[in-house]
């Protein structure tokens, strides 16, 4: 199980240097006036800033944090996922420690 947490760990670390990157390409599009260069680029930061949230929730739950615990404070609209997490704990072999209830 150890090995798996480090998996998805370090699949973490990759997806927030990918987001890192298309903000700062988003931000030069934007300054140079390339806006429609912007908008692909924040499509795809919108996707991986999802798969990073359900991701880390997997990994917090698997290691025995309830959801409370992740997220304290939610907007009323922006609830996760539970089958994502679901499924983020199957891919990696996870089981999850912590409630993803609360």
């Amino acid at each position: 199980m150890k090995e798996n947490l480090l998996t998805i760990k370090n699949d973490l670390k990759e997806i927030a240097v990918e987001l890192r990157s298309l903000k700062l390409e988003r931000n030069k599009n934007f300054k140079s006036g390339q806006v429609y260069k912007a908008g692909s680029n924040q499509a795809s930061i919108i996707d991986k800033k999802f798969t990073y949230r359900h991701m880390h929730i997997a990994y917090c739950l698997a290691r025995g944090r309830n959801y409370s615990q992740v997220e304290s404070k939610c907007r009323d609209n922006n609830e996760i996922s539970k089958n994502e997490v679901k499924n983020y704990l199957e891919k990696y072999k996870l089981e999850a420690l912590g409630d993803i209830n609360g």
